[in-house]
């Protein structure tokens, strides 16, 4: 999903769990994972956080099913790619948000691309041998942040914002099928269209929707957020071609209550 999608979902279902005073912060990191330069790319001497119209940083959060399983994002199971001709010199991370003074606490946390940072010579590697992390991989890593002792509230709520993003992108068609040219845009800017278009009457909508999901969520038991999000993700995959971009909306609303409701423990919306 795009900003305008992430931010309202956030909004509109931060609303009934989290203070005033905390529902900003879980808003603002729910846009932050698109806007950060979780990878970046060197094309001769120049650094670029784009390639085209592709945000590089999203691959972060794309994924893809192999014998049943939600793996990372990898460039050699996108057909799109071959396409786009795209070439990788060196890649670098840094946090989804400026932790400051922060930041010593979270070094025993490795981000999920320190394997790949660990690469030599990316250029001389197969792109399909170049797996980035899936939705639930950074999920889970913002949820270990999120256990760091004495963590701020506010920092506490962008992260969660930040594990929101995720469970939003999972109901993506084309983020859990790994085609990151092949309609995406499109899709997404379908779902920003609605929102732009019918505003919070079709938010409320959605919200009256997704009770039967959060029904059906509600009855599982997960473990932390890698779990649910892998689920989402799988749930996805199984609909295919029947998720529409207004259905994606109901489900991005439904897990990010469900994520909510797994760091509240009680859940205000539309199961109550």
């Amino acid at each position: 999903m795009n900003f305008t999608s992430h931010r309202a979902i956030a909004e509109y279902v931060g609303d009934f769990f989290l203070k005033p005073e905390d529902l900003e912060n879980f808003v603002q990191g729910s846009t932050l994972p698109d806007e950060c330069d979780d990878i970046m790319v060197k094309v001769g001497a120049t650094w670029k956080t784009r390639f085209g119209p592709y945000a590089l940083c999203s691959l972060t959060h794309f994924a893809g099913v192999s014998e049943g399983r939600i793996y990372g994002y990898c460039f050699g199971h996108d057909g799109a790619i071959a396409e786009v001709g795209l070439g990788i010199g060196e890649i670098k991370t840094r946090l989804a948000l400026d932790p400051g003074s922060r930041v010593w606490r979270w070094k025993k946390i490795p981000h999920p691309l320190d394997e790949i940072l660990r690469l030599k010579g990316v250029n001389s590697k197969k792109l399909s041998t170049i797996t980035f992390p899936s939705s639930a991989a950074m999920c889970r890593h913002y949820q270990r942040l999120m256990e760091v002792d004495a963590l701020e509230a506010d920092v506490f709520h962008r992260l969660l914002g930040c594990a929101a993003h995720m469970a939003m992108d999972a109901c993506v068609p084309q983020h859990v099928m790994c085609t990151l040219g092949k309609g995406h845009a499109a899709f997404e800017g379908e779902i920003d269209d609605l929102i732009r278009a019918k505003g919070s009457a079709v938010l409320h909508q959605a919200w009256k929707a997704s009770g039967e999901s959060a029904r059906s969520i509600a009855k599982y038991d997960f473990d932390d957020l890698y779990s649910m999000i892998q689920f989402a993700a799988e749930r996805t995959l199984a609909s295919g071609a029947s998720v529409t971009p207004y259905v994606a909306l109901v489900n991005g609303m439904g897990w990010t209550a469900a994520l909510c409701r797994s760091q509240y423990g009680q859940f205000a919306g539309p199961i109550t």
